[in-house]
């Protein structure tokens, strides 16, 4: 379930498989609807990544990685970028730019090949702390990119949502992170203002 205002709740969107699914969680780290953003500050941002995050990140954090306000800047940075891409309707400038830091991050982490037992070979985060965690993201979606799941992850079109969920559908069509709710809200709202339009459009009527 997803807390919106007080007393209210509703249920949550389709997950995405691991490991794209935390890439997922750390996207829906802002609230747009409640308002609240988990990456506000050091403190926020610790005890998010530490419950939300996985146990291989609590790890690190209980291993002595302090978050500090230049790491609160990169992960809202990573994450403003990685949601500008995902997005329908962003820019080409926008996307540009949100491409461009993505791309100047992935060069400052360190990553690292590994061959499992299967003789495959993986791209593994090889860095420490922060530059760890935002390797482990890249890698979770350089994963989903080569399984064709990264296409799936899209925000809801409800300006007031703004969730990210994984599109289920068969054909990859989905808008709304749940067509019952946002969708039908949408509808409602588009409805009100075809009507306020109608009005205004209606002449006036002369006095005598």
């Amino acid at each position: 379930m997803i807390e919106l205002t007080a007393g209210q709740t509703r249920a949550a969107p389709a997950r995405a498989p691991e490991p794209l699914a935390r890439v997922q969680d750390f996207l829906n780290s802002v609230h747009v609807e409640r308002g609240t953003d988990e990456l506000a500050d050091p403190a926020a941002a610790t005890r998010f990544l530490a419950g939300e995050m996985g146990p291989d990140t609590r790890r690190r954090l209980d291993d002595g990685w302090v978050i500090s306000k230049s790491d609160v800047d990169r992960l809202l940075g990573v994450r403003a970028a990685l949601r500008a891409l995902i997005r329908v309707g962003t820019g080409e400038t926008e996307r540009a730019e949100a491409a461009r830091t993505l791309s100047e991050t992935a060069q400052s982490v360190p990553v690292a090949l590994r061959v499992d037992p299967d003789g495959r070979l993986q791209v593994v985060p090889a860095g420490t702390d922060c530059d760890w965690f935002i390797g482990q993201l890249m890698t979770s979606i350089q994963q989903a990119q080569g399984a064709g799941t990264w296409e799936r992850l899209k925000i809801c079109r409800a300006d007031a949502c703004a969730w990210v969920f994984y599109d289920t559908s068969r054909n990859h069509s989905a808008t709304w992170c749940a067509m019952g709710v946002c969708g039908n809200r949408q509808k409602v709202t588009r409805h009100r203002e075809r009507r306020r339009q109608s009005r205004s459009d209606e002449p006036l009527t002369g006095q005598d």
